[in-house]
């Protein structure tokens, strides 16, 4: 009798009981459909680090200044040389450059005719003609140690000859300013003097 008493009084207090049980078990059995929980249904700070498995983020996961930069790699080696390239076009030609200096060689020369008068000469002042094909050309300043080149001309005719120059060597002593011309005739056999124009140019 007491318990039929009890179950009386405190039926409403069992049935109460029963539902909440009964609801509890039936939430637990509910499957969620596929791709039906989103960011919205997410609350905030509900994902923490223990629910993301170590390893499964990118860098691309976390806004720019987040991940701080690693320290600078080692420098790799150095890379094979290159092809050589097409040749540029040239330049434009530079400026030109400032007069050097006056050169030292003294300009003496002298063209003669065979009767010993000048054509054209520089630092010329005297012909002499001593003898058949000798002639001492003197100059304006000294030709001791001085080179002599001479070489006959036709003055506009063919001349078969050929002339020698000295200063040092002549037959007979002569003033330091005077170089000895000697004209031969290459047509004869032997070669003889003969007077013949000629050229002398002396560079000191």
């Amino acid at each position: 009798m007491r318990v039929l008493r009890h179950l009386r009084h405190n039926v409403i207090a069992y049935a109460a009981l029963f539902v909440a049980l009964s609801g509890s078990a039936v939430a637990a059995g509910v499957a969620l459909p596929r791709n039906s929980v989103g960011t919205p249904q997410l609350q905030a700070n509900a994902v923490v680090s223990a629910k993301v498995k170590n390893g499964s983020l990118l860098v691309a996961d976390f806004r720019p200044g987040q991940i701080p930069s690693g320290p600078p790699g080692a420098t790799g080696p150095v890379g094979p040389t290159g092809a050589a390239g097409a040749q540029g076009p040239a330049g434009p030609a530079g400026p030109a450059g400032p007069a050097g200096p006056a050169g030292t060689a003294t300009k003496l020369f002298a063209f003669v005719n065979p009767d010993s008068t000048a054509r054209a000469a520089a630092g010329l002042v005297a012909i002499a003609h001593p003898s058949v094909g000798r002639y001492d050309v003197q100059f304006n300043q000294s030709v001791v140690g001085c080179a002599a080149l001479a070489s006959v001309d036709g003055n506009g005719t063919i001349v078969r000859g050929f002339a020698s120059a000295n200063h040092a060597a002549a037959p007979v002593t002569l003033p330091d300013r005077t170089i000895s011309v000697a004209t031969y005739d290459a047509g004869a056999s032997p070669a003889a003097l003969a007077n013949l124009g000629f050229s002398v140019a002396v560079f000191c």
